[in-house]
Parts: C-alpha cells; sequence; structure tokens
C-alpha cells in the first residue's frame, strides 16, 4: 500500500493543530472538523509511519493519569447505568492521545503558535462585532455576547484562555522577538471579548494565574499592576459593571442577615447555592460512589418542587469538583485530583532554563492553573468545546516539550 510523504502528514498535523485553536473562535463545527482531522493523521502515523508508542517515565506521568481518569469514569457510567453520552465528553481524555503521540514527532514553532493565539484574539472580537447592532447601541441577540459557543460561560472562559496565554508569551516576548504592540493588541481584545460575555467566573482562573506569574517573575509585578487598570477599565465601561454591582448589593444583604433563597437575591447567586448545597447533600448521603451521571438534575428537579422553589434545575453542578464527587463519589473525585496534579507535575519536571522548552511548560502549567479557577464556578468537563480545548491545549505543550527534549540539543 502507497503511503502519504511524511512531509505532507507533518504539514498536514501543523495546520490542524493550529487552525483547531483559531476554529474555536470562528465556528465550532469548524473546530471539531480539524480536530477529527488531526485525530485521523495521528492515528495514520502511528499505524503506517511506524511512529513509536514507547513512553519515558515523564510521560508515564501524562498518558497514565489521562487513562486512568477516562477508565475510572467508564466504570462508574457502567456502575450506575449511566447512558453514554452522558460520558462522552470525559472519553475525549483518551480518545485523544493519540495526538501526543503523533504531535511529539513534529516540530511546532514557538512563534506560529504565538500569532496562532493572536490571530484567535482578533477573530474572537470580530465574532462578537458581528452580533452586534450599531443602530440600538446594543447587541441583535438580547442578554449576554456568545456569538460561538454553547453557552455565554464557556465563551467567555475561552476568551480568557486567550488573554492568559498571551501574559505568558509576553514573559517570552524578548527571547522569541515578538512584537510588543501585536501582544498588547491581543490582551486588549481577548480581554475585551470577555468582558462582554459578563462571565465573572473567570477572573478566579486569572487570579490563581496572576499568583503564579507573580511568584515565577518578579518583573511582572508592574504589567499585573496594568492588567488590574485595564480590568478595572474595560470592566467599568461594559454591562459587566452592573453584574459586579449586583453581586456586591447581594453580599451587603447576606452579611445582614437576608436569606440566600430570598427573592431579593440575584437568580443567578440563588441558583449555584442551591446546586452546591444539593450537591454537597448527595456527597454526605452518597460518599464514595455517587449517584452517576444522568441524575442530579431530576435530584434537582424533585428537591425544588419539595421546597417550591422558582429556579431552572442543570444537569451538572456549575463547580467541576462537586460535580465528579456527587457523580462519582469521592474515589472519582481523587481520581481527578491525581489527574490534575499529574499534568502540572509533567510541567513542573519539564522545568529549565533552556528556552526551547521553558515557553512551553509555561503555557502548560498557566492553561492548566486557568482552568482549575473556571472548573470552580463553572463544570468545564459538561461541555465538549470547552473539554476538547483544553485537551488539545495540553497535549500540544506537552508534545513540543517531549520533541525538544528528544530532537534539540
Amino acid at each position: 500500500m502507497r503511503t502519504i510523504p511524511s512531509s505532507i502528514i507533518k504539514l498536514s498535523g501543523l495546520f490542524f493543530s493550529l487552525s483547531f485553536i483559531i476554529f474555536n473562535f470562528i465556528n465550532r463545527d469548524l473546530s471539531n472538523i480539524a480536530m477529527i482531522c488531526l485525530l485521523f493523521v495521528s492515528i495514520y502515523s502511528i499505524i503506517f509511519n511506524d511512529i513509536t508508542l514507547r513512553i519515558n517515565n515523564q510521560e508515564k506521568i501524562l498518558i497514565y493519569s489521562f487513562t486512568c481518569f477516562s477508565v475510572m469514569i467508564f466504570a462508574f457510567s457502567v456502575y450506575h447505568s449511566s447512558s453514554l453520552n452522558e460520558v462522552d465528553n470525559y472519553s475525549r481524555f483518551l480518545l485523544l492521545l493519540p495526538i501526543y503521540f503523533y504531535l511529539r514527532t513534529i516540530n511546532i514553532n514557538s512563534k506560529y503558535l504565538v500569532y496562532t493565539i493572536l490571530i484567535s484574539s482578533l477573530l474572537s472580537f470580530g465574532s462578537v462585532l458581528m452580533i452586534y447592532d450599531d443602530a440600538a447601541g446594543n447587541m441583535s441577540i438580547p442578554g449576554r455576547f456568545n456569538p460561538i459557543s454553547s453557552s455565554a460561560l464557556t465563551f467567555g472562559n475561552l476568551n480568557m484562555t486567550l488573554f492568559i496565554l498571551l501574559l505568558g508569551c509576553w514573559i517570552f516576548r524578548d527571547k522569541l522577538k515578538l512584537s510588543s504592540f501585536l501582544l498588547l493588541l491581543g490582551l486588549f481584545v481577548s480581554f475585551l471579548s470577555w468582558g462582554l460575555t459578563h462571565t465573572k467566573g473567570s477572573i478566579l482562573g486569572l487570579a490563581i494565574v496572576l499568583i503564579y506569574l507573580n511568584v515565577i517573575n518578579k518583573f511582572f509585578r508592574v504589567f499585573s499592576l496594568c492588567i488590574i487598570l485595564l480590568g478595572t477599565f474595560i470592566v467599568s465601561s461594559t454591562e459587566l459593571n452592573q453584574r459586579f454591582k449586583v453581586f456586591i448589593n447581594d453580599t451587603i444583604l447576606l452579611l445582614h442577615g437576608e436569606s440566600v433563597m430570598s427573592e431579593n437575591i440575584d437568580l443567578s447567586i440563588r441558583e449555584r447555592v442551591f446546586y452546591y448545597q444539593s450537591a454537597i447533600d448527595i456527597i454526605k448521603n452518597n460518599p464514595l460512589d455517587g449517584i452517576g451521571f444522568d441524575s442530579f438534575e431530576s435530584y434537582l428537579e424533585q428537591k425544588k418542587v419539595d421546597q417550591n422553589l422558582n429556579l431552572r434545575t442543570s444537569d451538572h453542578a456549575h463547580n467541576e469538583f462537586l460535580d465528579i464527587a456527587l457523580k462519582t463519589g469521592l474515589i472519582g473525585l481523587s481520581i481527578f485530583l491525581i489527574l490534575l496534579i499529574s499534568i502540572y507535575k509533567f510541567f513542573n519536571t519539564s522545568s529549565s532554563k533552556n528556552s526551547q522548552y521553558s515557553f512551553f511548560e509555561c503555557l502548560g502549567k498557566i492553561t492548566l492553573l486557568s482552568q482549575i479557577g473556571f472548573m470552580l464556578t463553572q463544570s468545564q468537563l459538561a461541555h465538549h468545546q470547552s473539554t476538547v480545548f483544553f485537551i488539545i491545549l495540553i497535549l500540544i505543550f506537552a508534545s513540543q516539550i517531549t520533541y525538544r527534549k528528544n530532537n534539540i540539543p
């Protein structure tokens, strides 16, 4: 059988890897096509180009944690007789692993990745502008800006991820000879796009990353002050300002003894508290094995009727750690925490002053830390786009560290 030339395979892999990132901010269908093509190229290369699946001790940390988490999810879905579509997103941790084995054989230029992130930030802002009604001075679609994703929360977190990645790129701007103007432009438009989604929870991810970057780079502290000033300006210039005012007002009411379920408290806060309290009750009653992947919403529906509450229900707890625990118990939560620790350990073990892969190490760490922050107010793994975006970013950064260690002195 005649095989495809390796040069075409490598070019295809590079194109689909970078286009996947970009398409997430243009059209979700295109990003899914790019992901499937990248996976197909990876599997083809493993089968026909004799790509080795052998892994070293450092890679075992990553590969085994991905595999164990996926197997755990599948085992609990069988145990609870949950429908397979409820665990579909979690399976991506295992199904996308061939991409890592393929990408560790090709060199993705650091600058290509930076420009991909910059282009994505500009296209994301363009997507927001396309649904903006200039004549009315407001959106043509009422509510929060969300031109691409299934929810404004997801789109907001995606844009904050771009902003955070560009912060990492800023640290390496001199070593990589990057344009400060382009980086600042990308930072501004990605932060503005995030602000227009009114997604407050993303700030937790940003805060964790800023703390980390200030610890590892003392020169970043002045830039952090600029970020705070930029954030204050953008928040005060958008409707996100009103959401923060409501949050502050509700906090004052709660401190003065107002019931969290009072109609005077913002609906989103009441719903979050309802989800969190219900999740904690479930974990207390089912500490080891949880209740499965398709029972939480029905539990909320019954509880809402019993307590006569006028709240919306959800199939996830809007907190990844509570969501995993209520569905798989503390056993599943422990394996999930091991997964996150293992990913961090992989990038931390890679730590080196060698700029050939310290750039990818930094981006890998801040991607993980930002996602942990997002997971505190959103079940990231309940959404296909956010799940796949996170996994492929981690696989790209991890694979390039391995490539450089194996091929560049």
